[in-house]
């Protein structure tokens, strides 16, 4: 049995195929056409550059799903994905991501203020510009929101769209201060136009964090 993530496995995979073995395509994402056309509208919509999506690495993910006797998917939002671009249910295995308990727990205490908390890339597919504009329009007092991760070409753009004053970057983290933050944290949210699995979801309940999450 051979097992590789997408984008890595297509000429192996049909050479174990050949030789009586079973391949399986591991994706982390929803079916590339489906998250292509949701990063289109998204940047369409909020005036961003298209998205690039390299022509041949789409040609190659579609010919991996073919190729594959199964595709294992970490949530019902990419599976529905790729049942809704035709592949067969039979095809696909749900197999959902896990915290590791031993690191994620809680490190300290949660802060006075209201902590707003944020992990991730500062970009558009996060959906960074939506918990900026909701945190403006809760004005909760006594409140910081910090985003943790790296800045992404749209990020300045997403930030100017929605000044706010109580708002901290860190920029990305070491694990053992993410942890910390999540301890912190009030609640952590999570508000993406496409992720496959926000592994941050788990590992912030591990530290005890509630979460706000988008379904997809």
């Amino acid at each position: 049995v051979y097992v590789a993530h997408t984008g890595a496995g297509l000429a192996a995979g049909r050479t174990i195929r050949a030789r009586g073995g079973v391949y399986i395509c591991d994706t982390g994402t929803a079916h590339v056409r489906v998250h292509f056309r949701i990063l289109r509208e998204e940047h369409e919509r909020l005036g961003l550059e298209p998205p690039f999506f390299e022509p041949q690495l789409v040609e190659r993910e579609l010919a991996e799903y073919e190729a594959a006797d199964a595709i294992t998917v970490p949530s019902t939002f990419v599976l529905d994905s790729f049942v809704g671009e035709g592949v067969s249910r039979n095809k696909l295995h749900l197999l959902p991501y896990g915290a590791a308990l031993d690191v994620y727990k809680r490190s300290a205490d949660r802060a006075g203020e209201f902590r707003v908390l944020f992990v991730g890339a500062l970009s558009a597919q996060k959906g960074v510009h939506h918990l900026l504009e909701a945190f403006a329009r809760a004005r909760i007092p006594n409140s910081r929101l910090v985003l943790v991760g790296s800045v992404e070409p749209e990020t300045p753009v997403l930030l100017a769209r929605t000044p706010i004053r109580d708002v901290e970057l860190t920029g990305p983290l070491a694990r053992a201060d993410v942890v910390d933050e999540m301890s912190r944290a009030s609640v952590l949210v999570l508000p993406s136009i496409h992720d496959g699995f926000g592994l941050v979801v788990g590992e912030a309940l591990a530290c005890g964090c509630p979460v706000i999450a988008s379904n997809q």
